[in-house]
């Protein structure tokens, strides 16, 4: 029986993040890093380099892959970039992710569409190029995706939003069964309110400050609270959890108290 450190070493691993460059996808590449993953992290307008810095000071090597995951055909090209960066890749986050509020009055199937193409189809995209590779290798892989309290407890006017994120977990549900005999798990993550600055560009302090009082941990979540988690389902110490959404939220969902 392996001691259970040894279970969250991650050394020799690669791990491909999108939504690395900021937020909860930096704080999770840190974490992998931290745990002896190197990196291939994928961004599209925001700068990579803050990231760079925090996953060289671990003494792992990082790789930034830059696209647009509003194309679809980028998937196979991000998956690929890192196997010819590293060799193989071993784990997938998905946690790249855009918000968008309805406004039923001039509802917008083309914003509609931006949302759900990143949030939700771009998952799948890459989620099927990493298993095949994943398949290729014969060594079985980790997938995380990053959905959202949102999706399973919506705030009202997030249409667009909701449905991406609830699809998440049915997306994980689906290809766990379909892939746990290749020993891939695939399991999600679903925050609550984070301090990121997708969150504060969509809300003002005073709004921030009446939401963290409604939440009963006391306050709003921070990137490094997806630190622990990420690790765990990227880790050997998962190997049995496969198919699951996992609510990091405080006990806000819990609560009714939205």
């Amino acid at each position: 029986m392996r001691n259970v450190m040894e279970m969250f070493d991650l050394k020799g691993k690669t791990a491909v993040v999108t939504g690395s460059a900021s937020g909860i996808g930096q704080a999770m590449a840190e974490s992998l890093a931290e745990a002896g993953a190197d990196i291939a992290g994928v961004y599209n307008k925001t700068s990579p380099e803050e990231t760079r810095v925090l996953i060289e000071k671990t003494g792992k090597k990082y790789f930034p892959i830059q696209a647009d995951l509003r194309d679809a055909e980028n998937a196979s090209r991000i998956i690929e970039k890192a196997v010819k960066e590293f060799g193989e890749i071993n784990i997938l986050i998905n946690c790249a992710g855009v918000h968008k509020t309805t406004p039923y009055k001039n509802f917008s199937f083309d914003e509609y569409s931006k949302v759900t193409d990143v949030n939700q189809n771009v998952i799948v995209f890459l989620s099927v190029a990493a298993s095949n590779q994943f398949i290729a290798q014969g060594k079985g892989g980790k997938i995380i995706n990053v959905g959202s309290m949102a999706g399973l407890v919506p705030p009202p006017g997030h249409l667009a939003y909701c449905t991406s994120k609830q699809a998440i977990s049915g997306i994980t549900m689906a290809m766990a069964v379909d892939l746990a005999k290749k020993k891939i798990n695939i399991n999600a993550i679903a925050p609550g309110f984070v301090l990121t600055k997708m969150l504060s560009n969509a809300a003002d302090e005073e709004t921030l400050a009446r939401v963290a009082k409604k939440i009963p941990a006391g306050r709003l979540g921070l990137p490094e609270d997806f630190k622990g988690i990420a690790l765990f389902l990227a880790s050997d110490a998962s190997d049995f959890v496969n198919g699951q959404t996992f609510l990091v939220d405080g006990a806000h969902a819990n609560s009714l108290n939205l």
